[in-house]
């Protein structure tokens, strides 16, 4: 039971919220809400009868009928008046002071503003100060402005005293060899040195191989012939 009486509770605030937000934008959405008068100065000429100028904005949208000037409950006679001037008369005399002014337009529109009546007072004393507000939030940084004109180099001031050696480090790591150097150019031939003394002989060394059979040379020429010889014996006979 208590479950449903907060859900209807939570519903009816809801509703409540959605109400009062539609109102709001109707009414600014409203034409009369968008030509509220505005008073953003009024200036007082004194005299038997008093002129009181007011400039502002949105006093006559409309031209007619023209608006009305209220100073205290006294009204005052508008004798012209634009949507941005009213100029306004009266013959009553105020005790200095401060009055509340209230211009109403065509519409039914009104403006207050805050009016001093006759010459200022000299200033008074100043107040005991009040007591010193809490800290508001600190607020969005702004954006960077640009970079300052780089100033005048200064003067090199004095070089201060040689500070003390530091330790000296360790030893760090062997770096890579470099590339091998040229060859350079050969040096000049020294002087030849003397003949060392002749070795002794070496032990003679095996026969060689028999070289190959020669080719046949030629044919000498055939010589003269010999003397003949001496005759020989006679045979003996044949058998007959």
């Amino acid at each position: 039971m208590n479950r449903n009486k907060a859900s209807v509770r939570r519903a009816l605030s809801g509703a409540c919220q959605c109400a009062v937000l539609l109102a709001t934008m109707f009414v600014a959405a409203s034409p009369l809400f968008a030509q509220m008068p505005s008073i953003t100065g009024v200036t007082i000429a004194y005299g038997s009868t008093n002129t009181i100028t007011i400039i502002g904005t949105n006093f006559e949208p409309k031209n007619t009928p023209q608006p009305t000037v209220v100073l205290d409950t006294t009204t005052l006679a508008v004798t012209s008046f634009s949507n941005t001037k009213i100029v306004a008369t009266t013959t009553t005399q105020f005790a200095a002071g401060s009055y509340l002014l209230t211009v109403t337009n065509c519409l039914k529109n009104a403006e207050t503003f805050d009016v001093t009546w006759g010459a200022d007072g000299p200033q008074g004393p100043a107040g005991t100060p009040g007591a010193k507000g809490a800290t508001g939030a600190a607020g969005t940084p702004g954006a960077t402005g640009p970079a300052g004109t780089p100033g005048a180099k200064g003067a090199t001031g004095a070089a201060g005293p040689a500070g003390t050696p530091g330790a000296t480090g360790a030893q760090g790591v062997a770096g890579t060899p470099g590339t091998p150097g040229a060859t350079g150019a050969a040096g000049t031939p020294g002087t030849p040195g003397a003949t060392g003394v002749a070795g002794p002989a070496g032990a003679t060394g095996p026969a060689g191989t028999p070289g190959a059979t020669g080719t046949a040379g030629t044919p000498g020429a055939t010589g003269s012939a010999g003397p003949a010889g001496a005759t020989g014996a006679a045979g003996t006979p044949g058998t007959t």
